[in-house]
This record gives C-alpha cells, sequence and structure tokens, in this order.
C-alpha cells in the first residue's frame, strides 16, 4: 500500500465532493467501482444493496455492494451523484481504468405474480395490463406494481391470475423466459468504472 498521487497543496481552498483535489492511495484489498446515478434514481439507492458487475470483454459477473453515495451532485450544476461500490474477490482478472455495467438490486420479491415489464402501461397514475381472454377478446386490467425492473415486473394487486395471456405494450421486446431467480434481482444497469479502493 502506497500514496501514488497528491493532487492538492498546502492552502489550496477546496470544495465538497470535488474531483480535482485529491490524494491516491493504492491498496492490495481489492477493487472499487464507480459509477453515476441520475437524481431521479439517486433515492433509490443505499447503502449496503447488492450488486452484480460485468466487466466489457467478460461474461462472468462480480458481486459486491454499496458502499458510498455521495451528499452531493459529482460536478458543480450536474444531477448526478456519485456512487462507489465495493467489489467482491473474485477481481484477478481486472484492470485499473476498465468500464463495465453495474446491475444494483434496488428492490426483491418472492412468490409474486410477475408479467414482462413491457406488458405494463401507465395512465397518468394507473398502470394497467392487457391480457387475451379465451374468444381471442383482449380485456385491459387496472394493476398495482411493487418491484419493477427491466425484466419483469411485479403485480401486488389487481384482477390479474397466473396463466393468463399478456399483451405486451412494446411489441419489439422479447419475451422473457423465466422470472424464476430473475424476478427476484431486478435493479437498473449503469455504467461506470473501476480502479484500486483510495484507502
Amino acid at each position: 500500500m502506497g500514496i501514488t498521487a497528491v493532487n492538492i497543496e498546502s492552502g489550496d481552498e477546496i470544495t465538497g465532493a470535488t474531483d480535482a483535489e485529491t490524494i491516491v492511495i493504492e491498496g492490495s484489498g481489492g477493487y472499487e467501482a464507480t459509477l453515476m446515478v441520475s437524481i431521479n434514481d439517486i433515492d433509490e439507492i443505499e447503502v449496503g444493496q447488492s450488486t452484480t458487475l460485468v466487466a466489457d470483454g467478460s461474461t462472468e459477473s462480480v458481486s459486491g455492494e454499496v458502499v458510498q453515495i455521495s451528499a452531493v451532485p459529482a460536478e458543480t450544476n450536474t444531477t448526478t451523484y456519485r456512487v462507489t461500490v465495493g467489489l467482491d474477490d473474485q477481481t484477478s482478472t481486472m484492470r485499473n481504468g476498465n468500464i463495465g455495467n453495474i446491475g444494483i438490486v434496488t428492490g426483491t420479491a418472492e412468490s409474486a405474480i410477475a408479467v414482462p415489464t413491457s406488458a405494463v402501461s401507465l395512465d397518468g397514475t394507473s398502470h394497467t395490463v392487457t391480457v387475451v381472454n379465451d374468444d381471442a377478446t383482449l380485456t385491459t386490467l387496472t394493476v398495482q406494481v411493487g418491484v419493477v425492473g427491466g425484466t419483469w415486473t411485479e403485480i401486488i394487486s389487481g384482477d390479474l391470475s397466473i396463466g393468463q395471456q399478456v399483451v405486451l405494450a412494446d411489441l419489439d421486446e422479447p419475451l422473457p423466459g423465466s422470472a424464476t431467480e430473475v424476478a427476484e434481482t431486478e435493479g437498473f444497469q449503469v455504467q461506470g468504472g473501476f480502479f484500486p479502493p483510495n484507502g
């Protein structure tokens, strides 16, 4: 472990959450990933949430958890916040400065009715799902949603039943194969780089 860069001098005036005035310490305790999260999504992020990272060029995921959320926007007059993810030990093939996709688990559901997210429409403040009846007619049902992911959405109330056929709102979206496992780990995908922890 050692200091690899000092970007600050005695007498410098610095501001909170600055990226310019830093002291970089390289350690051997694993890697961290950093990503920028929009102000629209930052309220869903909490320290301790589980994450998965897939580095560009790799098909294997690395688990981790959110360890830090910046208290103020990352830069002046921006609406994005820096989130730091601590990665587990399976990072031997990673290199400084790599980029990849990080999924943050913002909610989970077990033994729930789930429909493809593309089948859920939003009309004002109401969510609806269109089902195909036995006589090939269509019925639109008002539902209340729970955990919403990129692939699956949990239905917590409404007249929807397991086994009913639903109509995709976006016909270009593929129909997911199974809600098992996937529906329990939905979050949102963001991009970020990763590097050795600074301390």
